[in-house]
């Protein structure tokens, strides 16, 4: 441990005070330009003629640019109190000058020449602080391995934008310097350990895309920690591929996610959507019910003063419960939804008297087959796209059909039947005829397509759900044959209750998620792509 009496002390801290100064100018700066794009999108949004404008388009960018310089200002007013946390010497092959680069939580580059005043935690040069060792040593970067030799190794304590102390190191951390961080950080949140990260911590952190990863460890071993890590680690080197609002880690209860919530903001991390599996599933739902508490079950089968009877209840509710959970009752779910798929779709013609737009087999095959991979609704919405067009491309000549074949009926009267009242009370007929048909055909154009979106029934996933359990037909059908008949009455009575009183339990999210997924899809409900569980 260094203190003041280094050699290296008045050097250490005339670089503190250099980029600290640089960090505040960095900083007056960043405000500067967030002020006038703050302004650019106010006026913009002002003067928007359309979402296809230009204007949008100059919005949309200005306020994605201004949401980036917010997450900069943030991070340099964190690096106000610890701009770095370490330093690494390295003299790459080949070249004459050794680089002493000073690692922390963000990048910050000198305008001037490009310099690098602080490197970023997550980028490939900073893995010397991590995995090298002193002399000869190399990181992997985009380019391919860089060789050279690691001379210094150095971890400081900084705190409130002052120099306290320093270390010079072999390995990513002294025991002194581990336990000085893990007492003065023994408190109830998570916190960022990127000044503390070990060789086989860093090693999964950095692991390659391509590669699984199974994490494995007691409670308390730090597994959260590290997948925290990791998501910053790629959104940093992956920021084409991965973004944070792609991002989603469900954690077991909220008391949980409180825990864990400051540690991708304090590694500059932001939008990354952090939620338990009850909110994220009745978000998805979406549906006016509550879900009851799930614990309620456990605390009835733990209950040492039972009578017999509440010990045979309790023993039903567990099978039920396990039952829902089960491979069998996905089965089921899958069943009715294929018969929900097979039962939605009105078997008719699309059209109106003496006009086919679309016969029952050509919407079939529409449905069943070129739209298969689609939800059933928005099977739905894509049949209507096909309607309007073949409407369009053939109402003008479906018109001219009619007219021309009026206009021959005319001709052919005119022919055959001399001149009077009577031949001119049958054109007047002819004619009255066809604008009737052509009435029909206008009128059909305008509100066809919504009466026959009419004869589908329009049903949410809840209810589809909720039709399973109260249809005997459906439950006798789907459910319970894959159940001892005592348990399948149990199971159906215990769930239509929870059901009636507008509620769900634990085990029911599941099913009706999954029912939701096969009716309407997810849409911009489940924007993320990737978990962290």
């Amino acid at each position: 441990m260094a203190d003041k009496n280094h050699r290296d002390w008045p050097e250490e801290l005339a670089r503190l005070r250099y980029t600290l100064n640089y960090v505040q100018k960095s900083l007056e700066e960043t405000e500067a330009r967030a002020g006038k794009l703050a302004e650019q999108v106010k006026r913009s949004s002002r003067v928007i003629k359309s979402d296809s404008s230009q204007e949008f388009i100059d919005m949309m960018i200005n306020a994605r640019i201004h949401e980036s310089t917010q997450l900069k200002l943030r991070n340099l007013a964190g690096a106000r109190n610890k701009p770095y946390f370490a330093r690494v010497d390295f003299k790459e092959a080949g070249k004459e000058d050794v680089e002493k680069l000073y690692i922390g939580k963000m990048s910050l580059m000198r305008d001037e020449d490009k310099a690098m005043i602080i490197v970023d935690w997550r980028a490939p040069v900073a893995n010397l602080y991590y995995e090298g060792r002193l002399g000869e040593a190399g990181y992997d970067c985009p380019g391919g391995r860089i060789y050279g030799e690691l001379s210094l190794k150095r971890q400081y304590t900084i705190d409130s934008g002052q120099l306290k102390k320093f270390f010079d190191i072999d390995i990513t951390t002294t025991d002194e310097f581990l336990q000085q961080f893990l007492g003065a950080n023994a408190e109830n949140r998570l916190k960022e350990i990127v000044s503390t990260i070990q060789v086989e911590q860093n090693r999964i952190i950095r692991a390659p895309l391509e590669i699984p990863l199974i994490i494995q460890g007691v409670a308390g071993s730090g597994k959260t920690t590290i997948a925290l890590h990791r998501i910053a680690y790629l959104i940093y080197n992956y920021q084409h591929t991965f973004k944070p609002e792609n991002f989603m880690i469900i954690a077991p209860n909220r008391l949980f996610l409180n825990y864990i919530s400051e540690v991708l903001p304090e590694l500059g991390v932001e939008q990354v959507k952090q939620t338990t599996y009850i909110d994220w599933a009745m978000e998805l739902i979406d549906e006016n019910v509550k879900v009851l508490d799930p614990y309620y079950k456990l605390i009835a089968f733990v209950n040492h003063n039972a009578t017999p009877d509440e010990v045979e209840y309790n023993r039903k509710v567990r099978a039920a419960s396990e039952f829902k959970s089960s491979l069998a009752f996905k089965k089921a779910l899958e069943e009715y939804a294929a018969w929900i798929e097979r039962t939605l779709l009105p078997e008719v013609d699309f059209g109106t008297e003496g006009w086919t737009v679309y016969s029952a087999e050509a919407i079939a095959r529409l449905y069943y087959h070129d739209y298969q991979h689609w939800p059933y609704y928005q099977r739905i919405e894509q049949l209507k796209k096909h309607f309007r067009k073949r409407i369009k491309d053939m109402k003008e000549e479906m018109v001219l059909r009619l007219q021309s074949a009026c206009q021959a009926r005319i001709d052919r009267l005119k022919l055959t039947v001399p001149e009077s009242e009577n031949r001119q009370r049958q054109i007047i007929r002819l004619i009255e005829a066809k604008d009737a048909q052509v009435c029909k055909i206008e009128q059909f154009a305008k509100e066809g397509i919504k009466e026959y979106i009419k004869k589908i029934p329009k049903i949410s996933a809840l209810k589809y759900y909720h039709c399973l359990f109260r249809e005997t037909e459906l439950y006798t059908r789907f459910v319970a044959p894959k159940l001892q008949p005592e348990l399948a009455v149990f199971l159906r009575e215990e769930t239509l209750k929870v059901l009636d009183a507008k509620s769900l339990d634990y085990e029911d999210l599941a099913p009706v998620i999954f029912l939701k997924h096969c009716c309407y899809g997810w849409g911009e409900r489940l924007r993320v792509r990737q978990y962290c569980h």
